[in-house]
């Protein structure tokens, strides 16, 4: 009773406070059928971000009036805005009839509780009070998934959300979303407190449970939950080594080789060894990590250079970045790192690559002797793995050379390196540096130059990429102007002040405040900071959000796989199907390749910071194996870069886009490299 009352008495007092005043809590009408203005209004507020009170109220119209996919969208959008003001008007959609829109509703309210406390309510009471209506409203998978997201203070919110979440998980009544849900609360809460015994009872029977009709995510779900909670007892661990799901497989190894395995440690090396050989590549790569941790110390590196003969390139690739620092004293081990760095092929450069870094870091004499073929090779990536080969052996004449090389990124790999060797001499790399157009080569130059001894040179070069950058209008560009804007304060004086005073005006609030601070701490006088926002990107008209398609992407060489869209993602669907109308796409890479994580790709500039030039705002989702997302570095800065799970990542659930699965050809995105290229995207209507 205490709960309801305070969950009454929250509603009560946040609906007198909220913004838009007046509007407070009603139960939402039945949805009628859907006009797309109310659908692209709907998306017009939540593209802004910066909602108005009018804004907001649009929002609560189409909520309680709309058509389904209309409230559907508003009730996602409320939630996103991160208010706790919103909270009651998101409540009575946990009762609707839409099983959608009710799981809607219960993730807005986790997304909603991450906003800054308000009014005479307490944090702690407005997080019971949800915490309250997510247990008595109609269970939706949503709700289960949403109680682990909830920002829990106390041991009683933990536990009731506990107790909420197992009590679905009884025998014979599991679903995905409770364990889903129990992964995140034992995840984010383990300096709060343990799952009970109880809870991780049920898990472990979950795990093992062989029985017709028990789907298999079942049991990766209850498995990743306890990997969570540290809990895998030793059954639970053997019979999911031999589980026929490989990620269920790969789970238990994680397990094995972290701190979480109640097990023997001679058994667990031994366990780690037979999983060196599972069919799967995954597992096989977990295991290598597991036994470079558990199994090297003791019995030496034969079964790393065993998996070098491995078919699967994350396999042996891994094992040749962990030869680098294992047997140092192994001379066997060079010799083979010695062996497996020729000179790499135009094509298939990514062994030998890695070869060589690792021998520059174990013994920098042989790799020197390799150098020029790698430092003067035709493929960039190449090169690239050079300036981190002649960073890690210190070799400073190659740096140099490097740092003026025809490609960005080998530029930007030298930097760090060159500032810790040779510190200032290295001045006249970075204005140079400066002067090119990537943005990740400027933000690591100016990042570098911390603590560097001012200059003239120095500052102008920094005010000179500052005001270029900032001519090409690109909301992207955000990242390498505060970058040199946090330089500039460290390193300029108030006669570089012309540098700052346009930005008061600037297109991006963030820039323009971070200048308006710097000129205020030279000056001593209060600028004007009044920014001036670039136009949108168009809304995503009727036809387009009618559209009924997938897109397929071929890689180099013929290799395809097939993208289905997300409907709740519409803004980033309708950004990349545009972009892939416009061959955006095309000839582009994936520059970044994460085993057993993800791979990432869709950069013009083939790295993080280089992108299309406005941002898409965030549309989050849950991240399992084959779900497609966008990347990002901060809310609502998404860039076109997509990324595609290799394995489930419950870590981005409700933080990163999801806006597409792949449905056919994820072999194909298994065996994707760093810079393997994207040939086209073709859209096909279904």
């Amino acid at each position: 009773m205490r709960r309801l009352a305070c969950g009454v008495a929250f509603a009560l007092v946040v609906g007198l406070a909220r913004l838009p005043a007046g509007l407070g809590a009603a139960a939402p009408a039945q949805p009628g059928t859907l006009s797309a203005p109310g659908l692209i209004g709907v998306l017009a507020v939540e593209d802004a971000r910066a909602p108005l009170p009018d804004d907001l109220r649009a929002l609560l119209a189409a909520a309680r009036s709309g058509g389904v996919a209309a409230q559907r969208a508003a009730v996602r959008a409320l939630g996103r805005l991160e208010r706790r003001d919103v909270i009651p008007d998101l409540l009575p959609y946990l009762s609707v009839p839409d099983p959608q829109t009710r799981d809607e509703a219960a993730v807005a309210l986790s997304l909603a509780l991450r906003g800054n406390p308000i009014g005479p309510v307490s944090a702690d009471d407005q997080v019971s009070s949800v915490i309250h209506a997510l247990a008595v409203s109609s269970r939706a998978e949503g709700a289960y998934v949403a109680l682990g997201h909830l920002p829990y203070a106390t041991a009683a919110q933990f536990r009731s959300a506990e107790d909420l979440l197992a009590g679905a998980i009884r025998y014979g009544d599991a679903a995905v979303g409770p364990l889903r849900g129990l992964e995140a609360l034992a995840r984010r809460n383990r300096k709060l407190l343990p799952l009970q015994d109880v809870t991780l009872d049920r898990l472990r029977a979950l795990a093992i449970t062989r029985e017709r009709g028990r789907a298999p995510e079942l049991r990766r779900n209850a498995v990743a939950a306890l990997v969570a909670a540290q809990a895998m007892d030793a059954t639970t661990l053997t019979a999911a080594l031999k589980d026929e799901e490989a990620e269920v497989r790969r789970l238990a190894v994680l397990s094995l080789a972290g701190a979480g395995a109640t097990i023997e440690a001679g058994r667990r090396v031994e366990l780690l060894q037979a999983a060196l050989a599972d069919r799967v590549a995954m597992v096989r790569l977990e295991a290598l990590k597991g036994w470079v941790r558990r199994g090297v110390p003791e019995q030496g590196c034969g079964l790393v250079l065993a998996a070098l003969s491995d078919q699967d390139p994350s396999v042996f690739l891994y094992a040749l970045d962990a030869l680098a620092d294992q047997c140092k004293d192994d001379v066997v081990v060079t010799d083979r790192l010695t062996a497996e760095a020729r000179t790499p092929a135009v094509a298939a450069w990514q062994r030998e690559a890695h070869a060589f870094v690792s021998l520059a870091r174990r013994a920098p004499d042989r790799a020197a002797l390799l150098m020029p073929a790698f430092a003067g090779h035709q493929r960039w990536q190449v090169r690239m793995y050079a300036a981190r080969a002649a960073a890690a052996a210190d070799d400073v004449p190659t740096l140099k050379r490097l740092a003026l090389d025809d490609d960005d990124n080998v530029r930007e790999a030298t930097l760090a390196a060159l500032r810790r060797l040779v510190r200032q001499e290295s001045d006249d790399l970075f204005v140079a540096a400066l002067a090119r157009p990537d943005y990740q080569l400027i933000r690591t130059a100016a990042r570098e130059l911390k603590g560097a001894a001012p200059s003239p040179a120095l500052a102008s070069a920094l005010g000179a990429a500052l005001e270029r950058v900032t001519a090409e209008k690109k909301e992207t560009s955000r990242d390498p102007r505060m970058a040199l804007i946090e330089r500039l304060g460290e390193l300029g004086t108030d006669r570089d002040s012309p540098w700052l005073r346009p930005l008061l005006r600037d297109f991006d609030p963030v820039v323009a405040s971070a200048a308006g601070t710097l000129l205020k701490a030279w000056s001593g006088e209060e600028p004007v900071v009044a920014p001036q926002l670039l136009p949108r990107a168009p809304l995503p008209n009727g036809v387009e959000l009618g559209e009924d398609m997938q897109a397929t992407i071929t890689m180099t060489g013929g290799r395809t796989f097939t993208l289905l869209f997300n409907a709740a993602a519409p803004l980033t669907r309708t950004r990349f199907v545009r972009l892939a109308r416009a061959s955006y796409y095309d000839g582009l890479t994936f520059h970044r390749v994460v085993a057993n994580a993800f791979i990432q790709g869709g950069s013009p500039g083939a790295n993080e910071f280089s992108g299309e030039s406005l941002y898409m705002r965030d549309e989050p989702g849950l991240h399992y194996r084959t779900t497609v997302g966008v990347s990002t570095r901060g809310r609502d800065t998404g860039d076109a870069q997509m990324f595609v799970n290799l394995i489930d990542s419950p870590r981005l659930d409700h933080i990163y886009t999801v806006f597409a699965t792949v449905v056919a050809g994820m072999d194909v995105v298994d065996g994707i490299l760093e810079g393997d290229v994207i040939e086209r995207v073709e859209l096909v209507t279904r």
